[in-house]
């Protein structure tokens, strides 16, 4: 079957985004499938061409620094590409992963008379409602994400939680929505000798070391991290932090951590190549997604669900996981038995786990080495490409 998959944000060879879709797509062509991705790139390096991955760059424009008048632009070329080679290559789906609030790929499957399937990665408002918006950019984007979702014809949700929200928010019929976890390249995120990690990587071997990798922004908990740094510290003095990623709210962790006096405890390795990820997780002794709901201002997140990619990630790489309670995480580790859940906003709670772990070597190992099998029996990228070619089968069998 001939696909045409839309991402509606750069593409980036050194980043791990990028190398999740590009395992994704490289398993839905193991189905036998044809699979063309769509995706932007800054102009000075787009080349209008087919790489290995059937990838077509779309250019970024650069207009004089103005980035409305880019944002459209880019918009308005993503739909005269996706026309363009529709004309040529007469796709049967069109895919998009995490639509953009703009209508680009809706409108473009509308012309080309091709079924539009959303992959949904969370709720509009989780997104936005910590960046404090006007209420008339709200609504243009709640607008944008409606017509988005009544011109699809299917939907991926990648947590049950988000398969209701659409059934609940938009009277989606939920037999239009199906719930598909995401995964994990076991091939590149696998066990690696700790000792040898940690020598690549410059670290001390005779430490225990918490690690996390992401997105640093408010949901990420790294401040409830911090706060229980203190607890863990107190009851294993030999301990330090790392944390690998970049992001909104990373000066907001770095300032808590001087003023918390751990400048010395924690180790920020800040964005790097995705190649040298795997490395990191398996310096670690135990990896954290400590998610959480609190937003400026004392105000608390309406957000209760999130992908579980950076979970899978340490699965595989056969790492104990401590998560918060958030839907997805939660359960993925709950039913593998690879870790522990804490409460939400806890940080006596997040150390109480965390030092247990750290406590019983026997534990950690057990754990993971469940995490690495789940990975390896239904969370690899092969199965989401796997459930998801049998939505597109579903479609086209109508």
């Amino acid at each position: 079957m001939r696909i045409f998959y839309y991402y509606p944000d750069e593409i980036n060879a050194s980043s791990g985004n990028t190398r999740r879709i590009l395992d994704f797509v490289h398993n839905l062509r193991q189905q036998g499938h044809t699979v063309y991705l769509f995706s932007h790139t800054p102009a000075k390096k787009c080349a209008d061409t087919v790489s290995e991955y059937n990838t077509i760059l779309i250019p970024a424009p650069n207009l004089a620094g103005n980035k409305v008048i880019d944002r459209i632009t880019g918009t308005l070329l993503a739909f005269l590409y996706l026309i363009w080679y529709a004309l040529k290559l007469q796709p049967k789906i069109l895919y998009v992963r995490e639509p953009s609030y703009a209508i680009t790929a809706a409108m473009a499957g509308l012309v080309m008379r091709c079924p539009v399937i959303m992959e949904v990665h969370e709720p509009l408002f989780a997104d936005l409602e910590w960046l404090n918006l006007s209420k008339v950019r709200l609504f243009l984007l709640k607008l944008a994400e409606t017509i988005n979702f009544r011109l699809s014809a299917r939907f991926i949700a990648i947590t049950e939680d988000i398969r209701q929200w659409l059934h609940r928010t938009y009277k989606i019929p939920l037999k239009n929505i199906t719930h598909i976890e995401t995964g994990a390249n076991p091939d590149i995120y696998h066990p690696m000798d700790l000792i040898k990690s940690r020598e690549t990587l410059g670290l001390q071997p005779d430490n225990l070391y918490i690690g996390f990798v992401g997105l640093i922004s408010f949901w990420s908990g790294l401040e409830i991290l911090a706060e229980s740094a203190r607890m863990v510290i107190k009851e294993i003095p030999n301990v330090k932090f790392i944390i690998v990623g970049s992001g909104p709210t990373e000066g907001n962790i770095h300032q808590q951590v001087i003023s918390l006096g751990l400048s010395d405890k924690f180790i920020f390795a800040g964005r790097i190549e995705w190649s040298k990820v795997p490395i990191y997780v398996n310096a670690f002794d135990v990896a954290v997604a400590p998610y959480t709901r609190r937003l400026p201002g004392n105000r608390i997140s309406r957000k209760k669900s999130c992908s579980s990619l950076k979970v899978f990630e340490y699965m595989a790489c056969a790492k104990p996981v401590v998560v918060t309670e958030y839907e997805g995480p939660a359960k993925v580790v709950r039913d593998s038995e690879c870790g522990l859940v804490v409460p939400i906003d806890r940080p006596d709670e997040l150390a109480k786990s965390i030092v247990m772990l750290l406590k019983n070597p026997a534990l950690r190992q057990q754990m993971g080495i469940n995490g690495r099998n789940a990975v390896m029996g239904k969370y690899e990228w092969k199965h989401m490409a796997y459930h998801t070619g049998k939505v597109f089968l579903s479609i086209l069998n109508k």
